[in-house]
């Protein structure tokens, strides 16, 4: 799996080199040589779809492996549609570049927490002094295997949650509620729908595919489904896109208004860089929060769990002391 800052740096590479003039076909073999493991597999997979002559979405959607993710395809699909790719790319650098300072806060919050929690682990490794019968297997290996494979197990679980929730709209509609998380990942989903209809409208781009493949780049299950029923609307009945969008269900009501009054005016191009850049503010702001507090929250849980622990480990000195004196 591609971590976020390595796909930051391979999305910067890609969009340098493409505003400095270099056919995107020549790009794709640079970064080949230039990256390793699964990236450079990516990468290699680009080249190898642009060299049949396909499109660099349709390229890395064939042969870019499973790290290429559905989010990337629809941006540069949109930016190659409108003929803006270093533009797709450079937007993608941001993104990744705030996915990656967004888990290194993470990471930083969880610290002191997972420092109680290990703690809490050894702690009856205490018992092991003046005790050669005891067993630290059975103290302290045992739980602490146990609890690294609950949380790999978790880890994988949420993983996958939230890929299926990309196409499962039940699945999706319970991330979109969760506690801190679902705020962080609803605003995210607004802003790729924006950021992808832009770069389409600003060159004259289709509305009906704008939209369509705006949809595919929000990355949430509700929001492509109803993009694609707005984009047969538009094009088979000639709906206005505002309307539509005051409509739906997966749109914010703030964003189907304001977009809906820029497309009266003819400015809809531009309100949707402007949404793009309020609601990317607003998924960061999301992800401090989710920062502070689920932290906060697991610190109390693993505080419960240590407090379990001391109270057992006292518990069992003070069984061991009785039996000790009866005898």
């Amino acid at each position: 799996m591609i971590t976020a800052a390595r796909k930051e740096h391979f999305y910067s590479q890609l969009a340098t080199l493409l505003e400095a003039g270099m056919p995107v076909i020549k790009a794709a073999e640079h970064l080949t040589k230039h990256s390793s493991g699964t990236l450079g597999a990516m990468a290699g997979g680009m080249q190898r779809g642009l060299t049949e002559g396909m499109p660099l979405a349709d390229a890395m959607k064939s042969y870019g492996g499973r790290d290429a993710e559905l989010l990337d395809i629809a941006v540069l699909r949109s930016a190659e549609r409108g003929g803006k790719l270093e533009i797709g790319a450079r937007y993608l650098v941001e993104y990744y570049r705030m996915l990656t300072q967004v888990w290194k806060q993470w990471k930083h919050a969880m610290a002191y927490p997972l420092i109680v929690l290990h703690g809490a682990l050894l702690l009856p490794a205490v018992s092991l002094v003046g005790n050669p019968d005891a067993s630290f297997w059975k103290l302290v290996g045992i739980p602490v295997c146990i609890v690294y494979l609950l949380a790999g197990f978790l880890f994988v679980m949420a993983n996958l949650f939230y890929r299926q929730a990309a196409d499962n709209e039940s699945l999706d509609s319970v991330a979109n509620h969760l506690p801190f998380l679902g705020g962080f990942r609803r605003n995210l989903a607004q802003a790729r729908f924006c950021q992808a209809l832009e770069i389409q409208l600003q060159t004259g781009g289709n509305v009906s595919e704008a939209v369509k493949t705006a949809g595919q780049a929000a990355g949430t299950a509700k929001l492509k489904h109803e993009a694609a029923e707005m984009a047969d609307l538009i094009a088979t009945q000639g709906c206005q896109l505002g309307p539509l969008l005051l409509n739906s269900r997966a749109i914010s009501p703030t964003l189907a208004q304001s977009l809906n009054t820029s497309e009266a005016v003819g400015r809809l191009d531009v309100e949707c860089g402007v949404q793009a850049r309020k609601f990317m503010e607003a998924a960061e702001q999301s992800a401090v929060l989710c920062g502070i507090w689920i932290p906060k929250m697991l610190y109390v849980i693993i505080a419960a769990f240590a407090i379990y622990k001391i109270f057992t480990f006292y518990l069992g000195g003070i069984s061991s002391l009785g039996s000790g004196i009866l005898e």
